[in-house]
């Protein structure tokens, strides 16, 4: 109990507030929650990375749903992903005069 008042009181105010839970008498309740989405802009259409199905709207970055990563992305990598499909985007809008 004394660990838990003299370490932890921020944590103990907090499960108290919002689970109305005394960790000094009961386990915090812990739950599984989608903490991060991997999505955005489907943007592969007909056969263009960074083409969107909205006439002139192009997609990239942390916007897009290329794909490249997979399920998971690890911090930090988006930005090679930008600059790669963003010259390849910029490009595209060039030739096609959008």
């Amino acid at each position: 109990m004394g660990r838990i008042l003299e370490r932890l009181p921020g944590i103990r105010e907090i499960a108290m507030y919002f689970a109305g839970v005394d960790p000094i008498e009961t386990p915090i309740p812990v739950q599984s929650r989608q903490h991060y989405s991997m999505g955005g802009i489907a943007s592969k259409f007909l056969g263009e990375f960074g083409e969107t199905p909205i006439e002139g709207l192009c997609a990239i970055g942390e916007t897009s749903c290329i794909s490249v990563h997979g399920a998971n992305r690890l911090g930090g990598n988006s930005l090679l992903e930008t600059v790669v499909f963003g010259r390849y985007v910029g490009r595209l809008i060039n030739k096609r005069g959008i």
